[in-house]
């Protein structure tokens, strides 16, 4: 909380040591603080502190920005940075003091966390690291430890919130410990806020740097060369036959304008069908066969139990190929919608002479309509786009095909 930190400072430390200002610092005389004349000699970058020297008692020592003020500086702005400083600094202390208080509080009122608890929260801890336990060879001694470390951490900072909840709890129902409360001048845990943390450290075990290099490489997918290979096909195979695919025929080269609405919808439901009858044959069910065929013995494909299978590497890298064939569905939908988009609107073009559908004027019921009216001719356009996305949708994910064993949503 110095006051080189409060913002608006007007020279840096070396600015201010080459303007050559004399400067006035504050120092204990054994009853009170006093401020006297100061020479400013030098800054440590290390401590954040200037070094000066009194004139009166040659005294030396180091002082921070918010103990010293220079004399060519702004007097009020030096002062009014300097307040906020020192409020800032005294909500800090009071901060501190509060949390002593909160963890004094016996450990007896807090509710141990279950060994059941501890034991999820060390799954999950450990599914987050780098090298995961199911990895043959990456778990080493410093893992236990580190892992250790990190659900100890979690019990003191469940162990905190326990105890504040309780501190407010009582300062809420029990008098005597609210007047115990008032007594330490401490403030009300509404008026805590936690101080913003702009330093921190962090464990890092040690590792030799070719096994942590190893750990790290194997736990991505593609580091396997049999699904690197299989990947790199679905990719190719989308790239050079299926990207292109139109979802909708636009084209109709053999189709003579204006047509029958039955016709057209007709043509373009026999499309979708042969379309998505090739997709899933020669790039859903080829893929699928595959990755099978690929990392079968990799990985388990048989396995029976839910909970293993969730979170484990073969459920990752299921749903990595989900993700990424979802991704090329998409793209080639939205620009099957594009093109079908633009199809239609070249009939809706007035410089256009030529029309899209047979309409015929008949009279119906004493009154002159259109046969096929112009809602039965949306309803047919919006039910080809229906068709398609419907079976966008049909396709399941790859792990509900290849886990047989287990009941996978779609």
């Amino acid at each position: 909380f110095d006051i080189a930190n409060q913002g608006d400072e007007d020279l840096s430390p070396q600015e201010w040591i080459e303007s050559g200002s004399g400067a006035s610092a504050a120092i204990f005389n054994g009853v009170s603080w006093n401020w006297v004349p100061v020479t400013v000699d030098s800054y440590s970058d290390e401590s954040k502190k200037y070094r000066v020297s009194f004139s009166d008692c040659q005294l030396s020592k180091y002082v921070s920005r918010l103990n010293l003020l220079f004399d060519i500086e702004d007097r009020s702005a030096w002062d009014l940075r300097r307040n906020k400083a020192m409020a800032s600094r005294r909500r800090y202390i009071r901060s501190i003091r509060f949390d002593h208080f909160v963890s004094s509080q016996p450990n007896s009122d807090v509710l141990q966390i279950s060994d059941s608890t501890i034991e999820r929260l060390e799954k999950n801890v450990a599914a987050t690291l780098p090298c995961q336990f199911d990895s043959p060879g990456c778990l080493r001694k410093n893992d236990h430890k580190f892992l250790r470390s990190i659900i100890d951490e979690i019990g003191e900072d469940y162990k905190l919130s326990m105890k504040l909840s309780i501190v407010r709890d009582k300062l809420a129902t029990v008098e005597e410990f609210a007047v115990k409360h008032r007594s330490f001048g401490l403030p009300s845990p509404s008026a805590i806020k936690e101080p913003k943390k702009q330093h921190g450290k962090y464990f890092v075990p040690t590792y030799p740097f070719t096994d942590r290099k190893f750990c790290v490489g194997h736990t991505h997918p593609y580091s396997t060369f049999e699904i690197f290979q299989v990947f790199k096909w679905l990719n190719n195979a989308w790239i050079s036959q299926f990207s292109l695919t139109s979802f909708l025929n636009v084209s109709l080269e053999d189709f003579s304008f204006p047509c029958r609405v039955k016709d057209f919808k007709e043509r373009q439901g026999k499309h979708i069908q042969h379309t998505f009858q090739t997709l899933r044959s020669d790039w859903r069910q080829s893929f699928s066969e595959r990755l099978t065929d690929a990392v079968g013995e990799i990985y388990d494909f048989f396995q029976s139990s839910l909970q293993t299978y969730s979170g484990s590497n073969l459920s990752r890298l299921l749903k990595l190929a989900d993700i990424i064939m979802a991704q090329q569905l998409r793209s080639a939908l939205c620009q099957a919608m594009e093109s079908f988009s633009l199809f239609i609107s070249k009939y809706y073009n007035d410089d256009r002479p030529s029309a899209l559908f047979f309409s015929t004027l008949i009279l119906s019921n004493g009154k002159f309509v259109l046969e096929p009216a112009e809602e039965d001719i949306r309803e047919t356009l919006i039910n080809c786009v229906d068709y398609v996305i419907s079976s966008v949708r049909s396709f399941r994910t790859i792990d509900a095909e290849v886990m047989s064993l287990l009941r996978l949503s779609r």
